[in-house]
């Protein structure tokens, strides 16, 4: 077959969406118009040369010997049994005329005509003609019927409007305990323990965690913290002292003894981790284990560290969010509010916060960037972590869907976790549209669940629309964290 054959059958296997996993006995049907094409264009012209043979062997019969004539037809004759061969399987080839025996001349004998050989090849071409047209004709009957019956398979397939539940996974159980646990503090089951929800959430993902290292780990900052409050005469009570403290043991070294027991504490700053800050590679990254277990952090695991220790030492801080970013924030003693940085260890303005570019009036007016979160949403927080190392390893299912819910439920103007709903039932409408065929819109809207889905999609896109909220890309993020440094 040529080229151009073979571009035309497969626009016919595109047209009807047939691929190598349909029958044989659909394939085989596509075949059938090219061959019998094929095969009438190569008898038209093996036909044509046999009168001329017929009219070169009664002149020439005393010079050129019958093989001689018979050599002319053997190329014709090997490609008759070729193409037999090659499509035996696919169609009923008609019978090849073959010509006549040829009859000794002798003068004054007469003998058939030229136009008597061509008026008897041209019916016989006619009539093999009629034939491939019959066949043709019962080949696109069968081709029309193949695809009402691929419609009618697609009619009738059934359709999932839901992801397939993956809690069968290993490791899956890890997540769904970890957020029983959480969950349980939100509805006020269990006390409000910001240390112990990072640590499930973090562990479910990595198992290798233990958790008397990590609690080890923070027992000791706040051991410093402590008595760095003891050297400096700072009350438990104070507290605008007792968050300066937390921020000094966090970003300084701190050398302090204990005035009674003589035993020497020494910490050493937490740093920010220029590598893979979002955690796009590697999840851990963002982890509040990798922070205490390397020193080096980012603008996720360093405000969750300090809201810890807070929370060990009974003082209020207090998570703030930013495009991209998330910083603490507490009052002083005069109740005036108190940005810390713990990317860059300084203490930060809202001018500066503001100076991003990327806080429009609306992300204020939403109350998505600037807007102190307590303790409460700080652990419902938690679940939207959960999910998105639960997205990493398990994969996507309705609980993505439920960690979002219930994070909106006590947090309802956390952005992320919009963004996830987002970005679930997007993944849930493409996942509708590739069980259906892909079809056009017009045939989604009469799926009445699935064009359900792409409303709520598209009513999730218009509340981040509305928010204020605007993409901040990595570089822009970057440059911006670092103008406060060129700024001192």
């Amino acid at each position: 077959m040529t080229h151009t054959d073979f571009k035309l059958m497969g626009t016919v296997l595109q047209t009807f969406g047939l691929t190598d996993h349909h029958t044989a006995r659909h394939r085989k049907v596509l075949f059938f118009p090219h061959a019998h094409f094929l095969f009438f264009n190569f008898c038209q012209r093996s036909f044509g040369t046999l009168p001329f043979a017929r009219q070169l062997t009664s002149h020439t019969e005393g010079q050129k010997s019958k093989s001689q004539i018979f050599l002319r037809f053997v190329p014709c004759i090997l490609t008759v049994l070729f193409f037999i061969d090659t499509c035996v399987a696919q169609i009923q080839t008609p019978q090849t005329p073959t010509p006549g025996t040829f009859q000794q001349v002798t003068p004054g004998q007469s003998y058939p005509t030229q136009n008597n050989n061509n008026n008897q090849q041209n019916l016989q071409n006619q009539k093999t003609i009629q034939q491939s047209q019959q066949q043709q004709y019962k080949q696109q009957q069968q081709l029309k019927d193949i695809y009402n019956d691929l419609h009618e398979t697609d009619r009738n397939r059934t359709i999932n409007y839901s992801f397939p539940s993956l809690t069968s996974m290993q490791g899956a159980n890890l997540f769904y305990n970890a957020y029983k646990t959480i969950d349980s503090m939100l509805l006020g089951l269990q006390p409000l323990n910001l240390k112990k929800a990072v640590y499930i959430v973090e562990s479910a993902y990595d198992t290798k965690l233990s958790y008397s290292k990590f609690n080890s780990q923070i027992k000791y900052i706040v051991d410093v913290c402590k008595q760095k409050m003891l050297k400096d005469k700072i009350a438990a009570d104070n507290r605008e002292g007792v968050n300066m403290i937390i921020y000094q043991v966090l970003c300084d070294t701190i050398d302090v003894q204990n005035p009674k027991t003589k035993v020497f504490y020494k910490s050493f700053p937490f740093r920010y981790d220029f590598t893979d800050f979002r955690g796009e590679e590697d999840i851990k990254q963002m982890f509040v284990s990798k922070l205490l277990r390397t020193h080096l952090g980012n603008c996720h695991s360093m405000p969750l560290l300090y809201l810890i220790i807070a929370e060990e030492l009974n003082t209020e801080a207090f998570l703030n969010f930013a495009p991209e970013h998330s910083f603490i924030r507490f009052q002083d003693n005069k109740g005036n509010w108190i940005n810390v940085e713990l990317t860059n260890g300084r203490l930060s303005s809202d001018a500066w916060v503001l100076g991003s570019g990327y806080i429009k009036s609306e992300a204020l007016n939403s109350k998505i960037y600037l807007d102190t979160i307590d303790k409460k949403q700080t652990i419902a927080i938690m679940l939207f972590d959960l999910s998105k190392e639960y997205l990493v390893k398990i994969g996507m299912d309705e609980f993505i869907l439920k960690c979002s819910n219930r994070t909106l439920e006590f947090f309802p103007n956390h952005i992320f976790s919009i963004m996830q709903k987002a970005d679930y039932y997007t993944a849930l409408s493409m996942y509708i549209v590739n069980q259906k065929g892909r079809p056009p819109l017009e045939k989604i809207k009469q799926d009445q669940q699935a064009w359900n889905v792409f409303l709520q999609r598209n009513q999730i896109y218009e509340i981040i629309d509305n928010s204020g909220y605007v993409d901040m890309p990595k570089d822009a993020y970057e440059e911006w964290r670092k103008s406060e440094d060129k700024g001192k």
